[in-house]
């Protein structure tokens, strides 16, 4: 039985709005997008549509760190890397490069969970979150939130100087394998493919369309 096909042109805006969408965040949400566990440092970006206000955010680091929290306004902003220093008015696309303590960021193992409030058991307070290298202990509560995978642990042991923990353009980082090891890019937006590489996308997908 032959099964009934889209129309080519429905197949093609389709993959329009698929591909759009994979490119899409939730509205003010600061991504983890790049971690130096060997520089101390941490890369965010506002991947969502509107100003955030996270100077009343805190770390966690329940896995490895000493303290296990932190404010996020006690961290100092490397202004270098950074397109904004402050907290208090993060608008879609900035990045904000902290420089961390290493007890806090540790290189071995650990956890590192971006909260707006000091709820740290809480999903509706966890905004992001990544685990390296061990078992977790707030990945739980990120699960439940929807922005990770319980126990899922970034493997780093390849890692090198220079080389940093980098979400994988395109994909939203509630997994570990939506990460990988790479070149430091610090201070440069990794959160989003490139247009050519969008572009390809939309072509494979189109292309797929008019195949049916």
């Amino acid at each position: 039985m032959r099964l009934l096909q889209p129309d080519r042109h429905v197949a093609a805006f389709a993959a329009v709005l698929i591909a759009i969408g994979f490119c899409q965040a939730a509205p003010g949400q600061m991504t983890i997008t790049e971690v130096g566990l060997l520089e101390d440092q941490l890369e965010l970006v506002n991947t969502g549509a509107t100003t955030i206000d996270m100077s009343t955010w805190w770390w966690c680091n329940r896995v490895n760190g000493s303290p296990f929290y932190s404010a996020v306004n006690a961290s100092t902003i490397e202004a270098s890397l950074s397109t904004t220093t402050s907290l208090a008015s993060v608008a879609p696309g900035d990045i904000v490069v902290f420089n961390l303590s290493s007890t806090i960021l540790r290189d071995p193992n650990g956890e590192l969970g971006l909260y707006n409030t000091n709820s740290f058991g809480s999903a509706s307070a966890i905004e992001d979150y990544v685990l390296w290298g061990a078992n977790g202990i707030r990945d739980l509560t990120a699960q439940t939130a929807g922005i990770w995978i319980d126990n899922d642990s970034i493997d780093h042991s390849s890692l090198v100087l220079g080389e940093t923990i980098q979400l994988i353009a395109g994909l939203p980082g509630h997994q570990a394998a939506h990460y990988a090891i790479g070149p430091s890019s610090l201070g440069v937006d990794n959160s989003i493919p490139e247009p050519a590489t969008l572009g390809l996308l939309l072509a494979g997908l189109a292309f797929a369309g008019r195949r049916c």
